[in-house]
Formats: structure tokens, C-alpha cells, sequence
């Protein structure tokens, strides 16, 4: 339920400035509208033109970050730079094993709990910056490994792939 759960990019996005934005919300009658608003804003500061959007859909923003990270995920290169960390660590992996485990991500992503799913992103995405001319994502190397790990010990323990 998103109203009890946390927002997924809060503390990992910022404006191109740099500045923080921060997950807020406004109540209508009927709906509840998530979003993320830079702190320049909420203290009025006065915001450069090249600093983005003072305030962006907090669905919109989720959605495309998600889509990207599924759509990246899946990718052989990205199989690929695991496998060479892996063996940089000296953990052997098969790749065509590690890209089913990768694959099952994508068809998983959707009946993750929230919090799950905010683990995720919390453990592959270093920075989100909203820009003028989009969004840009910085990813932990790092924690595509440990996902790929998580997955291929899912995947052993007999979850379809």
C-alpha cells in the first residue's frame, strides 16, 4: 500500500544543482498525489535555471527509474560486468544461469512487497539527478552483484525462473 509505505527514490534524488528533493504528497476529496519537491522550494529559496523541475510525479519519476533498472538489469552487458566482478571475487557463475536469474527479476518485480522493491532500487541505484533535460541514474556496481547473488540463490532454492 503506498500510503504506508515509504517513497521509493527518497534520499537518492536530487536536482541538477544538487539539491535534495523530498517525497511530499497533497490529499484532494478523493486521491492521495505522491510527488518529489526540492528543497529550494519548500524554503523558498531562489531556483537556478538549470536546477530542473522544483517538482516531479512521484509515480512518473518511479516508473521511469524502474523501467530503466528492469530494462538494464536484463541486459547481457550488464551480465557480463557481473561475471567479470564475480571472478575478480572469485565466485564462479554460469552466465547463461546468471541471466535467467536476472530475467527473474523482471517477471518477480511486479508481486514484490514495497519494501522489497525499495530494497532494490536502494541496493542498485547510488543517485537519481533531475535535470533539465531528464533524468539521470547512477548505479552501484557493487549492488548489481549482490542482487545477482540473491537471485541465483533464489533461483537454486527452486523458484521458477
Amino acid at each position: 500500500n503506498r500510503s504506508r509505505s515509504d517513497a521509493l527514490l527518497k534520499g537518492l534524488i536530487f536536482t541538477a544543482t544538487g539539491t535534495a528533493m523530498t517525497p511530499a504528497h497533497t490529499r484532494t476529496r478523493h486521491r492521495l498525489y505522491h510527488y518529489y519537491v526540492s528543497m529550494d522550494s519548500i524554503r523558498r529559496n531562489p531556483i537556478p535555471p538549470n536546477a530542473g523541475p522544483p517538482r516531479l510525479s512521484a509515480p512518473m519519476v518511479e516508473g521511469a527509474v524502474v523501467a530503466e533498472l528492469r530494462r538494464l538489469i536484463a541486459t547481457p552487458e550488464t551480465a557480463v560486468h557481473i561475471l567479470e566482478r564475480f571472478q575478480q571475487e572469485g565466485f564462479h557463475c554460469d552466465q547463461r544461469q546468471l541471466l535467467a536469474a536476472l530475467r527473474t527479476l523482471n517477471r518477480l518485480w511486479e508481486v514484490l512487497f514495497p519494501a522489497e522493491r525499495a530494497r532494490i532500487v536502494r541496493l542498485v541505484v547510488a543517485r537519481v539527478t533531475a535535470g533539465p533535460d531528464g533524468l539521470a541514474i547512477d548505479l552501484r556496481h557493487q549492488g548489481l552483484g549482490e542482487l545477482a547473488r540473491d537471485l541465483l540463490s533464489k533461483n537454486s532454492e527452486g523458484v521458477p525462473a
